[in-house]
């Protein structure tokens, strides 16, 4: 059955139906792979974050992509009713067994359902088979899984017997193909009960934004039944616009953020506003439609006022204050998407339900990290908007120019190349270079940072270009530590003189970063990390007798030092001692577990164990 297109070949926010599979593009190669892991797993969880499209890859893409002769399929279930659970008294069947049979078998009457298991249900489905007489498999999903664990501790004791019911069912029912979609948030909490679900047989499928090229058919193809199209290169042009966002920060620079993909969400928002403006009899849709109906920024602005409305009267907030909390609580200085924990009573100073209801309405996205629940916003196209306080138009709140001091700029540039942002990190950096003439110590620490700066892009450069930047970060470093030795900061000097040891080492330097780090430490005999910084020069000598040295020394200073330890082992396996080697390693990975991943370790650890296994 094809589509309505009397409401449009976009969607919007909500999720693509079976039936629009024909409007469903972009998404080709994930539904074939999809396919293939369900029909090759018993277990299947598909994740990703709110807005990335799971449901309407599920829908449009897997499940309308289903041959009959290759398998039989469930609708798409849930395991939670849409209206909340009753909470006066427990009903006497698990009301998560019988929201999923009620979405799964949606003809049958209430009373057939309550009180069936899962498996009963299953067992009470005939079997499909295939034209030489084999069982197809039965393919039921069941999306939005993150609801079963939702936050009610009155259905604790249904939510596990609901699990166990669907374990029993996955053993009972060997042609069962189970596909479970969830945000990638609530992962955490379905690890305990995979392998139950599973039997061991299961994968994992992430969904991601849409690269350009799997945007830009999203766009174009839908209008190919509808007698429209766009004139060359303008849908090219909108995908673009979806993937920049301008951004202002706290100081009143502007710069462009461009996303390598794009949002489906936020691309369904603005194609549907562009569908909906477009004036009767157009047929070719140009720069200038787009222009007119398609402003990336004024459509989600407006998405984000609706929001801030529905909210604050939802919550009994004023929308002032809404705005302010999304500005002041999830923006940082920068003018960048910052993060909100979900604490004990609150997130950001309000209501746990506040970033809820946010996030229900695509503004805010959740995650889960370490057992704590940060939020965010949905895309920095919403920037903008909130800075605005939802105004079309505007001038954003910036900082007081008074506020605009050197030490301000540094604390920005700090900030921006932490996030990896080096050209607004060189600008915050040379302004505050700039502005602080007076002031000794903060004109070292900005030419220090310039020189972190060039040295880190240096790293990932090569040629002519690399050479070029490690010139420019040693004559910042330099800049640095004369103005650290006319304050006799010795502390500061060595630092600048290991971090110059270091540059030398990377540029192939050996004998000149032997001389600047045994310079600074003769000003911090009690640093270990420049032994270590030493022995890592001594060892990529051949000198393998010092580094080794150099790396007891670092541990005689600080018994848990991870590079110490692993740099030791891997010189002790480089000289034939594998019990050595191997003690350092294991040490170090019971001080941090995850030094188990790293490369070197790995490498190190193989060559340790091959060296015992010949010895025996």
């Amino acid at each position: 059955m094809s589509a309505d297109l009397t409401v449009g070949p976009y969607v919007g926010l909500r999720p693509y139906e079976v039936d629009e599979a024909d409007l469903f593009f972009g998404r080709k190669t994930e539904t074939q792979d999809l396919t293939s892991l369900a029909l090759g797993n018993r277990l299947v969880v598909v994740y990703g974050h709110s807005g990335s499209g799971k449901t309407s890859l599920l829908r449009a893409g897997f499940i309308a992509g289903l041959r009959t002769d290759e398998s039989s399929v469930l609708p798409i279930g849930r395991a939670v009713h849409t209206s909340a659970f009753p909470t006066a008294s427990a009903p006497d069947y698990n009301p998560f067994t019988y929201a999923l049979l009620s979405s799964w078998a949606p003809h049958l009457p209430a009373h057939a359902i309550r009180g069936l298991t899962i498996h009963e249900f299953l067992h009470g489905l005939d079997a499909e088979h295939d034209r030489y007489g084999a069982a197809l498999p039965l393919v039921a999903v069941i999306d939005q899984f993150e609801e079963v664990f939702g936050d009610t501790p009155l259905w604790s004791v249904q939510r596990m017997e609901f699990i166990e019911e669907l374990a029993l069912a996955m053993r009972r029912v060997d042609r069962m193909h189970l596909l479970i979609s969830m945000n990638e948030s609530a992962l955490g909490e379905l690890l305990p009960h995979e392998a139950r679900l599973s039997g061991g047989d299961r994968s994992y499928y992430r969904v991601l934004p849409l690269e350009r090229d799997a945007a830009l058919e999203a766009v174009t193809e839908p209008l190919a039944a509808t007698g429209r199209s766009f004139a060359p290169g303008v849908a090219e042009e909108l995908i673009d616009r979806l993937r920049t966002t301008p951004i202002i920060d706290a100081l009143g620079y502007e710069w462009t953020k461009v996303e390598g993909a794009v949002e489906p969400a936020n691309l369904q928002v603005v194609c549907s506003a562009l569908w909906r403006g477009l004036p009767d009899g157009v047929t070719t849709i140009t720069q200038r439609h787009v222009e007119a109906y398609a402003d990336v920024e004024a459509t989600l602005g407006s998405l984000c006022a609706e929001a801030v409305a529905d909210v604050a009267r939802l919550e009994g907030i004023s929308e002032s204050v809404l705005w302010d909390w999304l500005a002041d609580t999830l923006i940082t200085d920068l003018g960048t998407r910052g993060t909100a924990y979900e604490g004990r009573g609150t997130t950001g100073g309000l209501p746990h339900s506040v970033a809820r209801a946010f996030e229900k309405r695509w503004i805010l996205r959740s995650e889960k990290r370490l057992g704590s629940v940060w939020f965010e916003l949905q895309h920095d196209g919403l920037i903008g908007p909130i800075q605005r306080r939802g105004r079309p138009t505007g001038v954003v709140h910036v900082l007081d120019s008074t506020d605009r001091t050197a030490s301000t700029l540094l604390r920005m540039a700090e900030t921006a190349l932490a996030e990896g942002m080096f050209s607004l990190a060189q600008q915050y950096a040379t302004d505050a270079v700039a502005g602080s003439a007076d002031d000794v110590l903060t004109l070292a620490e900005a030419h220090s940072l310039l020189g972190e700066i060039f040295l880190q892009q240096a790293q990932d450069a090569t040629g002519d270009r690399a050479e070029q930047l490690f010139r420019e970060a040693a004559e910042h470093y330099a800049a640095a530590m004369e103005l650290y030795q006319a304050r006799d900061n010795t502390t500061a000097v060595a630092r600048v003189l290991a971090v110059l040891g270091r540059l030398e080492r990377i540029r192939g330097h050996m004998a000149e970063a032997l001389d600047l780090l045994q310079s600074a430490l003769e000003r911090r005999r009690g640093d270990p990390d420049l032994y270590v910084e030493l022995a890592q020069v001594s060892e990529a000598s051949g000198q393998h007798l010092a580094a080794l040295g150099h790396y007891s020394k670092a541990l005689d200073l600080a018994s848990e030092n991870i590079d110490a330890l692993v740099g030791r082992g891997a010189v002790y396996a480089e000289r034939g001692d594998a019990a050595a080697a191997l003690a350092d390693l294991e040490k170090a990975i019971r001080l941090e577990p995850g030094t188990a991943l790293r490369p070197d370790v790995v490498h190190t650890r193989r060559r340790a164990i091959a060296l015992l296994e010949a010895a025996s």
